[in-house]
């Protein structure tokens, strides 16, 4: 009897020894034929989960994101979760400062270190500046208002630089960590769906794989992803998707108004940039811009304009601004600084 447990318990450590073993080999195959064959864009570590943000980058981190035989970039990260130069709050500063506030465009994804347009920035208005690039990917302005509150205003900045992406107004409802109360901002905790999942994977090495990249983009595009989506924010019917992007596109306006005449009321000058004429897709959110830019409470700058028709501006990687499209960012705006073309009205 006992030698009858014995074997059984035998067979099934062997099966189940088996099992690990066949996977693990089919696991590393399919890592040599995707990354060889079918190359997948990777990134470790990837944003954290934040309690106060949803999602922020680690500190004191250098960031790969790859394609694998195609492209490389490193992002080096401060100790302020920040890229770029990390400058020590103080009660007196040596020169006036300009903190930016944005998405991975501001951030400087698909660019290497130095080539971001706040640190071309930096290094053109050296001689009078500091600029501080709080800019975070997959931030929406939710998140910039309340960093900018919480941290951004301990800098004193001279002007503050607020880039617009088309994620805004999906992130402001989805990471909704800033909202408005009796006309004054307020500021709650994350409770996205998504942080238990964040918490366990963004520093784990399967970031680095191109089997597992695979698999994730192919959840990301599928119908059960996006249905799921769609159910969470409440979109199920045509109807509804338009009722939702008009709510997107109301309280984006909402929160920029607020921001906007609060850094007036503080006389500090709001320059505003969006890239590849994405503002267009939200007529309501270009109506609000405009009428805050004749009315003096910001100046808005359509990016597009500044680059040539016959010019690639973008990275590998995929974002719109490449390592030239972030040096013609960044010689734009340190003109436009020099030259004082900001709402004075």
């Amino acid at each position: 009897m006992v030698k009858k447990e014995l074997s059984l318990r035998r067979r099934v450590l062997f099966i189940l020894l088996t099992g690990v073993f066949t996977v693990v080999i089919i696991s590393v195959l399919g890592e040599v034929l995707v990354r060889n064959f079918y190359p997948q864009v990777i990134m470790g570590p990837r944003v954290k989960y934040s309690e106060k943000y949803g999602i922020i980058w680690p500190k004191n981190e250098v960031i790969t994101n790859e394609m694998p035989g195609r492209w490389k970039f490193t992002y080096t990260t401060n100790e302020e979760h920040s890229r770029g130069k990390a400058l020590s709050v103080s009660n007196v500063y040596d020169k006036d400062n300009i903190v930016v506030l944005g998405d991975s465009y501001s951030f400087g994804q698909g660019v290497n270190d130095n080539e971001e347009y706040p640190t071309v920035l930096d290094q053109k208005l050296n001689d009078r500046y500091n600029v501080i690039n709080l800019s975070v990917s997959g931030w929406a302005l939710t998140q910039q208002i309340r960093r900018y509150y919480e941290f951004g205003q301990l800098y004193n900045p001279k002007l503050v630089i607020l880039q617009f992406c088309e994620n805004d107004p999906w992130g402001n409802l989805y990471f909704k960590v800033t909202d408005i109360e009796d006309g004054r901002f307020v500021f709650h905790n994350s409770n996205s769906s998504a942080n238990k999942l964040k918490r366990m994977l963004s520093n784990s090495f399967i970031q680095y794989s191109c089997l597992y990249s695979l698999g994730r983009s192919l959840f990301s595009g599928s119908f059960l992803n996006k249905k799921m989506l769609n159910n969470a924010m409440g979109e199920t019917t045509k109807a509804d998707r338009q009722s939702i992007k008009n709510k997107r596109e109301k309280f984006y306006a909402e929160l920029l108004d607020l921001f906007s005449k609060d850094l007036k009321a503080k006389g500090i000058p709001l320059l505003m940039i969006a890239p590849n004429r994405e503002i267009d897709l939200f007529p309501g959110i270009k109506k609000e811009v405009t009428q805050l830019d004749s009315l003096g409470y910001l100046t808005y700058y359509e990016t597009e304009d500044w680059f040539k028709d016959n010019i690639d501006y973008s990275s590998p990687e995929g974002h719109h601004w490449g390592t030239k499209g972030h040096y013609v960012i960044a010689e734009h705006l340190a003109e436009i600084i020099r030259s004082n073309k900001l709402s004075l009205k």
